[in-house]
């Protein structure tokens, strides 16, 4: 895919990349077709802000820094300055200067691609927002475009690409022609209100009565198939089913589409599902041949939690040996939290709190019922261990204290408890978990509107052997203001994956959490 998308955009045309673009999608440089790219100098002092740090940002511009590299190294003669042509006779002995292509009219992206170009533009700002804007990065990215566009002359077109809403907003108002980055844009929005998947019946009731006694039921080849509407159903789809009366079942389709099986309402790790989808959900997590499952849901509707107790159950039933939690790192509104103290984990722990507050909930949840028994020793104990170690190097037969024996103490802790300090529960920054393969592990990533769909990509192609991802999101609270419904982690991730037989798309409806926030979500 690339960002031709009209007739128009056949004309040739220079896009002019603002740093939001670049940090967005590693190889955005490559996805403008025949046309040429350009990235202003501005942009480049704003990409060595970001290139230190673990986080997928940082690693993108660490790549794109290579890549410009290697373009740069490309050298040519150097250009004749102030239009003076080159002299008709050459001196044997000149040298022929030699510059770098990539700041002097461009380098070639590959075949069937335009040129990238880095141009150098003074920090003075165009005439046009000289009396209306401050001077700040982004007005002389404007004021780039502006002097580039003064300069084409209408040979060609300039536009501005950038996934800064507001930067799109203030380049309008200059008569700037200005585009979002719509490479990993899916092509229609499934920004729709989700609804109970119901079936509804007489015919049904043969097919209830199969389920009730045998747990599954055929969707082919039986009198109740032909009232049965195929093009709605979604691999692992759960339904409810009605037939005659009083008569109804929940069920979830097999990936393959040919069976429905019968779900109950399931408690895991002391959590139990209230409704329809929260039953579906934990069927799906707890279903071996689903690999995928994507939760979505507006707040309060559990799926995080019911997301992570299944996830416990698992493991404590060893069917996993690791779950990794994360979310993304954004803050509600973008806000920047400035800097905060402790090590690399205490600093992210702000952005867990949610998770965190789910899995003491989770602990709660538990009332003593299931425990753990673990060995410990008393600090004092401990210490008094340390010092007769001590007394013993020194061999002072003046040494008088009395020490009692050490005494090993059987401690009850909740089972949650002691597989966190196992490691075999952990919370993670979304950085960390980009960096290695995840064996016999289920990864949780709450929040995943907020990611983009190349954090997304990163995340799922962590799944190594027998490991489970599950992303719970809600593009109704989606937090980056260079993310929208079209083209967050969570719409892009359900739009490419969505339809295979290993991945499970729930949709929750009914909030949980209380009736004054379900009242919230649905009127405010």
């Amino acid at each position: 895919m690339t960002q031709t998308t009209t007739k128009q955009d056949s004309e040739k045309t220079e896009y002019i990349l603002d740093t939001s673009v670049l940090v967005h999608e590693p190889g955005s440089i490559f996805k403008f077709a025949e046309h040429d790219v350009t990235i202003l100098s501005i942009v480049l002092e704003e990409l060595d802000n970001l290139k230190k740090g673990h986080d997928e940002k940082a690693a993108i511009v660490r790549e794109l820094h290579r890549k410009l590299d290697e373009f740069g190294e490309i050298m040519i003669p150097e250009p004749p300055k102030n239009g003076n042509k080159k002299p008709k006779t050459v001196n044997p002995i000149h040298i022929v200067e030699k510059v770098s292509a990539l700041h002097n009219g461009g380098v070639s992206l590959g075949d069937g691609l335009g040129k990238i170009e880095i141009k150098t533009m003074e920090l003075k700002l165009h005439p046009k927002l000289k009396n209306y804007y401050s001077e700040i990065p982004d007005h002389h990215i404007l004021s780039g475009v502006l002097k580039i566009r003064d300069h084409a002359s209408g040979k060609k077109r300039v536009i501005l690409v950038t996934k800064d809403i507001n930067l799109r907003q203030k380049a309008r108002s200059l008569g700037i022609q200005v585009e979002d980055y719509r490479n990993d844009q899916i092509p229609i929005t499934i920004h729709q209100k989700p609804v109970r998947n119901l079936l509804s019946d007489p015919l049904l009731s043969k097919a209830i009565t199969l389920l009730e006694k045998s747990g599954v039921a055929p969707i082919d080849g039986e009198d109740y198939s032909a009232v049965i509407d195929k093009s709605i159903l979604t691999p692992n789809m759960g339904l409810l089913l009605k037939g005659n009366g009083k008569a109804n079942c929940l069920v979830r389709l097999d990936g393959a589409m040919q069976r429905m099986y019968k779900v109950e309402k399931q408690t895991v790790s002391s959590i139990a599902p209230r409704n329809a989808e929260q039953a579906f959900l934990v069927d799906a997590i707890l279903d071996p041949s689903v690999s995928l499952v994507l939760a979505s849901g507006i707040a309060g509707t559990g799926k995080t939690l019911l997301a992570m107790a299944a996830a416990i159950y698992l493991l404590k039933e060893g069917k996993f040996h690791q779950i990794v939690m994360t979310t993304p790192m954004v803050t509600v509104g973008d806000q920047d939290r400035g800097a905060l103290p402790g090590d690399a984990i205490e600093k992210t722990r702000p952005y867990m709190l949610g998770l965190h507050q789910n899995l003491n909930f989770i602990k709660s949840s538990l009332n003593g019922e299931f425990v753990m028994e673990k060995e410990s020793i008393e600090e004092e104990e401990e210490e008094d261990y340390h010092w007769r170690k001590q007394s013993r190097r020194k061999s002072d037969k003046t040494q008088k204290r009395v020490v009692e024996p050490m005494v090993k103490i059987h401690e009850k802790v909740n089972y949650v408890t002691a597989l966190e300090q196992e490691g075999k529960i952990q919370i993670q920054p979304l950085s960390y978990v980009r960096g290695g393969t995840f064996n016999n592990a289920v990864i949780i990533v709450d929040e995943s509107q907020n990611m983009t769909p190349h954090e997304a990509k990163t995340i799922i192609t962590r799944a190594g052997n027998n490991t489970k991802v599950i992303l719970c999101g809600d593009i109704e609270q989606i937090d980056s203001h260079y993310l929208t419904d079209r083209s967050n982690g969570f719409s892009y991730t359900r739009y490419k994956m969505g339809g295979d037989d290993v991945v499970a798309f729930i949709p929750l409806i009914k909030g949980e959490r209380s009736y004054l926030a379900s009242l919230a979500a649905q009127r405010m």
